[in-house]
């Protein structure tokens, strides 16, 4: 364990320099992660490692689709590009791998204190919940339905995107023999002191489902 959290470490970072170096001054609109970060870690590690490294290359981002190329699909187009682009963009419209994380910023509450309130909908069900400030909380609904989410900043609190301080509609789409979609609701600080790097980076891979609090413990 400890040795992953290692590795997981050095990914993030490796992730944050490469964003801060390619994005510049616009924030991406969809990260993909490949290659190593991919293949050895599960999804929802590997989502929370780049959702991780976003926040820190780019305070500012807005709404982000990440997707975890685990068959290593965007290696493979993009040496096929080098010899046919148009067959290249074919094949990955075709074949590439679904959307399966938004990761969305909402700032501006003191941390412990209610940040949003989110309703996620879907054919014969509904849930209903508050995100405090200071989490990285994952939402989706079940593995075969759409899923429509609401979020509604509450008081002081403003949404990375248009509209900042409206109620936000994020539609999780299912797709056949595609991972679970899902939202990632970012509610920390820009900044983490050093001092509390450790706390934060712990709470967010519990609150967020990658690890539970008793493997964490153990370490």
């Amino acid at each position: 364990m400890r040795e992953a959290l290692i590795e997981q470490a050095f990914a993030r970072e490796a992730t944050r320099l490469a964003i801060a170096e390619l994005a510049l001054d616009a924030p991406p609109d969809v990260v993909v992660g490949s290659g190593g970060l991919a293949r050895g870690m599960g999804l929802r590690v590997a989502s929370v490692v780049i959702a991780d490294a976003l926040s820190q290359a780019q305070p500012g981002w807005h709404r982000t689709e990440i997707v975890i190329d685990t068959a290593n699909a965007f290696v493979a187009v993009g040496a096929l590009a080098t010899i046919d682009p148009n067959l290249a963009a074919n094949v990955w419209e075709r074949d590439r791998p679904r959307t399966q994380t938004i990761l969305l910023a909402a700032r501006g509450a003191k941390r412990g204190e209610p940040a949003v309130s989110v309703a996620a909908t879907w054919e014969d069900g509904s849930v209903e919940l508050t995100v405090p400030a200071g989490r990285l909380q994952r939402i989706h609904g079940p593995q075969d339905k759409d899923t429509s989410v609401l979020l509604s900043p509450l008081s002081g609190v403003k949404m990375q995107g248009a509209g900042r301080r409206r109620p936000q509609t994020v539609v999780l789409e299912v797709h056949e023999d595609s991972p679970l979609p899902e939202l990632l609701l970012d509610t920390r600080p820009v900044a983490i002191r050093a001092e509390r790097c450790v706390e934060s980076v712990a709470h967010s891979l519990v609150s967020s489902g990658a690890y539970s609090a008793a493997e964490l413990q153990a370490l």
